[in-house]
């Protein structure tokens, strides 16, 4: 290391220097930032051996085991392709070397450096080797030589033609055989951390724990392990300076007990941190345990049910916390109310905590209450405080003017996260919240996501001018403008920064901003989440601020429209280009458990970025209306990724059908394997398949590649009326390809010709019961769901065949299989553009499918869509015209006169809907056991609301600006001067008369519910007064109707007091009014934009839950 007539520095002065470039890289923000350290050492190690022996292979392992080596995990989010291709091939040569160490086969021992064994880390590497993009080269140079003998495949099937058996990596027996290496020879390992996708360590710690003598950190998957004995008495003797422990689950149903066997019989205030991720059924045992730690342990982090809430409070001996994380998986219940004595121990052992720094709440409704004590005390001085929850468990705003109070007592805070539902909220609320905040001048992060929805440009411009050492800020709002960016750009600190609110930015106004930005303000993230989609900056300007930006500062903006929740943006302005979404490892089994753990897990999917791939083997259509034109067009509306298998070009247009020209069926097979083996397929559709060796081609390739998931279209006569599909062809669909098909979608003439072809009778269909004995005769084929398409016999009223242009009212899909058997009934429409709807309603389910969706909401959310198509649909050609199957990306969500139906349809309205319609009280009405004296308490207190919701109409008529919408609002008015002498008749039978029961005080559910309802009439518009009234107005009208159908088919063991409450809403007159009042709001509903149509769905959830508390008002008196 020494040049002529110069001294080489010492080895120990090395070793600080390699130290110091370690401890920048760990303290970097991201892999990325750290890269110039890591970069540093690796030259050192490259240069000279004596430099690499000087700390600096020490430093390099020492940044990989906390996460921000650049090479590690393949390099993160925001680096390009080209680069991903690099970082991915870095990070198998990093892997290489350290299995190659283990082997002897490196100059240098690395592994005799390792510090910890991340497997999950590997675990990612191998499932990219395992990807078709990098199974080539890097998979093939990462097994090559010494390390073949790790190159473990899943064994295949023997049946399977050796042609299309995909060698996958068996990842969990690699991860068993490298981590033996690895643990053999690094005897210095204090951490070891397991995959989520494979159970190693339940296998492989009874052979690795006596090896593992320095282990300090121990992060698992399923914490079942601690259920065999051998293992804790291994982990126990072998393992005495354990301090780190994280599990993420456990599916052991003793793992309480378990768990604190364990835990327990850890050396006593040796335990440092302990986290666990999911549920693990945390409770009385676990917590007792733990406070054998209670003076050591500085970090706890709780994923809690129930019972694990309620025990918190045993944890009373555990007080040297500097971190605490207290996550709750259900909707909590407010301890204060419920709970009081639990609440009460959890403040004293939280008021004992006076190390204290780092606290936060997830989900936890009593949150606020439990830290007041602490906040006011200023025993502890806290440095971060997180108060969040899902919709449903957020503190209300309004409620808790004392704990926003309670907060300037700490004036040490640095970040600050407040998640809090501000409806209803009043000036008061936001004065004193504001007041807190910003005498906080310590705060580097704040994040108001949900609490500031109703900021203003006064309020952020405030917040900005307050708060000089702010270098995150994540914030909401309505109608925010450039006005507020001039204080925003003066925050000298500001890392990132996040409009989350209604937003009507221009583009000179970010530009100037941007301009003003100081030079030091490097790498600045600047994001508009919700930009009114009335006033929306066009691309060009976007680019042009993403391009200013990332020259000024290098920094990034990103900006969207507000949208609906679920929709994904496949690409954002990124330092001046458009950066490609980078597909990451995503932990399959989190994701599953999260699903099964969410109360719409039957309905609904978890909330995945990855692209859904829908393989289509069908016939192109040359007028781009039907067959794979229109099976792409519906595919892409629903952001999924369409692939295709051609099986016939068809020379067609709006008017018929005039040539067909097959694809041999050899080339439709080499399609479908070229698909398969390369980007692979989440579901199958089919269309026209042309001929019968194509349909028998279809079933086989169903069958080899275990494609379980197929919408079978069975298209045979186009809507022009050529034949599509040879009769011979049916047959073979009949008894191959039918019993392989997860869902078939015939319409009526198909269905009759599948079961001609069976040699089954067709079945005649003259009403919605035909329909239905039709599809189960068609599903006893083979086909697991059947859906029987309804266009071709509309139906009047009644649900009989319509003989007339008059008597069609709707049209009636069926959908039937061993799970469901449900009619999706839609409004029938006199439309000629109805060219290409069963290729487009078969597509569409096949994309709900693919994310998730159970079928019965799969069906009901494609039909919809394809009504919307129609409806919006534009006349092209002279003859059946295609459907318009981009509405949902170029209008709101829902069709003309569609809006309420997409009310109820919505996830976060169903469950406040069902509680209100399907309340415990409506069903003892229903069978006539609801005892009399509750009754009357209700009609007293209903007579008192109906009062003001005459005022609340009367208001509407007020604020209405067309004579019709004022006609409308006194026809409501009229038939509730009605309701309310049906209620004085009714208390008349209790012996009450009108003057009796306007004596009687307004509860205080009937106060809230009628002063919302006012309040919202005062303070917002007309349409949005008119939803507030929505649940009351519609509810009663179902909920009548249920019950009336309740007398039919359950009738009540002895009359039933009640049915004249029934009848009275289910009178003419009452349905006239709701038909008035659902037929003014959708008028008006179709003008609104998304931006307002979420806001007017958040005022229906809330009167919904408002009419719920209603009823438990009732139902406790």
């Amino acid at each position: 290391m020494a040049s002529d007539g110069v001294q080489a520095l010492p080895a120990d002065l090395w070793h600080l220097i390699t130290a110091e470039l370690a401890d920048r890289a760990i303290q970097a923000e991201s892999q990325e930032l750290a890269r110039p350290e890591y970069a540093a050492l690796c030259n050192c190690i490259l240069s000279s051996k004596f430099l690499a022996s000087a700390g600096a292979l020490v430093a390099l392992y020492r940044i990989a085991l906390h996460d921000r080596s650049p090479v590690k995990g393949g390099g993160g989010e925001n680096i390009s392709f080209a680069e991903q291709d690099v970082m991915v091939m870095k990070w198998s040569v990093l892997w290489r070397t350290i299995v190659l160490s283990t082997l002897g086969k490196t100059f240098y021992p690395y592994c005799r450096h390792l510090r910890g064994l991340d497997l999950r880390d590997l675990s990612w590497l191998l499932d990219r080797l395992d990807e078709p993009k990098f199974r080539g080269k890097v998979a093939k140079q990462f097994f090559a030589g010494d390390l073949s003998r790790f190159h473990i495949l899943i064994e295949t099937p023997a049946k399977t033609p050796a042609k299309t058996r995909a060698a996958r990596l068996d990842i969990k027996k690699i991860l068993l055989a490298v981590g033996d290496k690895i643990t053999k020879h690094s005897p210095l390992l204090e951490e070891l951390l397991e995959p989520s996708t494979s159970d190693v360590l339940i296998t492989a710690l009874p052979t690795w724990t006596p090896r593992l003598e320095h282990l300090r950190a121990l992060e698992f998957w399923d914490g079942k392990l601690l259920a065999d004995e051998t293992i804790r008495n291994l982990l126990h003797v072998h393992c005495p300076n354990l301090a780190h422990l994280q599990l993420f689950l456990s599916t052991d149903p003793e793992s309480d007990h378990h768990l604190a066997l364990f835990i327990n019989g850890l050396q006593h205030n040796n335990l440092l941190t302990f986290e666990n991720n999911s549920t693990c059924n945390i409770g009385q045992e676990t917590c007792m345990a733990l406070n054998n730690h209670g003076r050591s342990l500085f970090e706890l982090k709780l994923g809690l049910e129930e019972q694990g809430m309620l025990a918190l409070g045993l944890l009373k001996d555990m007080t040297a916390l500097k971190t605490l994380h207290i996550t709750g998986f259900k909707q909590s219940a407010d301890l204060k109310a419920t709970q009081n004595d639990v609440f009460r121990d959890i403040v004293e052992w939280l008021r004992g905590c006076t190390m204290l720094a780092d606290v936060s709440f997830d989900n936890i409704l009593s949150a606020p209450d439990l830290m007041i004590p602490i906040l006011e005390e200023g025993s502890a001085r806290l440095r971060h405080l997180s108060v969040t929850g899902k919709e449903g468990s957020l503190y209300v705003l309004k409620d808790h003017h004392h704990f926003h109070r309670a907060l300037k007592h700490q004036l040490n805070l640095e970040s600050l996260v407040l998640r809090a539902d501000p409806d209803p909220v009043s000036r008061d609320d936001i004065e004193i919240l504001m007041a807190t905040i910003t005498s906080l001048k310590q705060l580097k992060r704040l994040d108001l996501f949900r609490t500031s929805d109703y900021f203003s440009n006064d309020q952020i411009i405030q917040l900005a001018q307050s708060l000089p050492m702010l270098e995150t800020l994540y914030i909401g709002g309505y109608g925010i403008s450039d006005a507020v960016l001039h204080s925003v750009a003066h925050l000298a600190n500001l890392r990132s920064v996040t409009f989350a609110g209604i937003t009507a930015f221009t583009t000179d106004g970010l530009l100037d901003f941007v301009n003003k930005l100081p030079d030091r303000q490097s790498g600045l993230v600047i994001a508009v989440e919700m930009a009114d989609p009335d006033s929306m900056i066009p691309e060009e300007g976007q680019k042009l601020i993403a391009d200013s930006l990332a020259t000024k500062v290098g920094g990034r903006f990103e900006y969207q429209p507000l949208r609906a929740s679920n929709h994904q943006v496949f690409d954002r302005y990124t330092c001046g280009h458009t950066a490609k979404v980078l597909w990451r490892h995503h932990d399959v089994r989190a994701l599953q458990f999260e699903a099964l753990q969410s109360p719409n897990a039957c309905s609904r999917p978890p909330n995945s970025s990855i692209m859904k791939r829908i393989l289509v083997i069908a016939g192109s259509d040359s007028s781009g209306g039907a067959g794979l034109e229109a099976d792409q067009k519906a595919i892409a509306a629903h952001r999924c990724y369409a692939m295709t298998a051609t099986t016939a070009l068809t020379a067609q247009n709006t008017q018929g059908v005039s040539g067909i020209h097959e694809t041999p069926p050899d080339f439709v097979r080499k399609q479908i394997d070229a698909c398969v083996a390369d980007i692979g397929v989440d579901v199958v559709k089919t269309g026209m398949l042309a001929s019968a060796e194509t349909v028998n081609l279809v079933a086989e390739s169903l069958q080899k590649y275990e494609l379980g998931v197929s919408v079978v279209d069975p298209v045979m006569v186009a809507t022009s009326g050529a034949q599509l599909l040879p009769e011979k062809a049916v047959k073979v669909l009949c008894d191959r390809l039918l019993p392989v098909t997860f869902l078939l979608t015939p319409n009526i003439p198909e269905a009759n010709l599948i079961l001609k072809e069976a040699g089954e009778a067709p079945v005649e269909v003259n009403d919605k019961e035909g329909l239905k004995r039709l599809a189960a005769a068609v599903q006893r084929l083979g086909p697991k769901h059947v859906l029987l398409k309804g266009g071709h016999l509309p139906l009047t009223a009644g649900g009989k065949l319509a003989k007339s242009a008059e008597d069609k009212k709707f049209v009636a899909n069926v959908l039937t299989g061993p799970d469901f058997d449900e009619v999706v009934e839609l409004p029938y429409q006199e439309s000629r553009n109805t060219h290409g709807t069963g290729c487009t309603l078969a597509s569409a389910i096949a994309c709900r499918l693919a994310e998730g969706y159970r079928i019965d909401r799969a069906v009901r959310m494609a039909c919809r869509y394809v009504e919307a198509g129609i409806k919006t649909s534009v006349d092209l050609g002279r003859g059946s015209g295609p459907l318009n199957h981009f509405h949902s990306t170029q209008s709101l969500p829902f069709p003309p006169d569609g809006f309420i139906q997409y009310l109820l349809e919505r996830e976060d309205v169903q469950p406040a809907w069902h509680d209100y319609t399907h309340h415990e009280f409506v069903q003892q009405m229903g069978d006539g056991t609801l005892p009399p004296e509750t009754f009357k308490y209700y009609m007293i207190q209903d007579y008192l609301y109906l009062v003001q919701f005459a005022r609340a109409n009367a208001l509407a008529g007020y604020k209405a600006k067309t004579l019709d919408d004022i006609a409308g609002a006194a026809q409501i008015v009229t038939h509730i001067r009605h309701e309310i002498n049906l209620h004085i008749s009714e208390c008349q039978e209790f012996g009450l008369s009108q003057a009796d029961v306007e004596q009687h005080e307004e509860s205080q559910a009937c106060t809230a519910y009628t002063r919302y309802v006012l309040d919202i009439g005062q303070s917002e518009d007309w349409l949005a007064l008119q939803v507030a009234l929505l649940p009351c107005l519609l509810g009663y009208g179902m909920i009548a109707q249920r019950l009336h159908e309740m007398q039919v088919t359950h009738p009540p063991n002895q009359p039933n007091r009640y049915l004249s409450w029934i009848n009275n809403y289910i009178a003419e007159d009452y349905t006239e009014a709701v038909k008035k009042g659902r037929d003014l709001i959708e008028k008006h509903a179709v003008k609104q934009s998304p931006s307002r149509v979420e806001e007017l769905v958040a005022i229906f959830i809330h009167a919904t839950k408002m009419e719920t508390g209603f009823w438990n008002m009732a139902a406790s008196a």
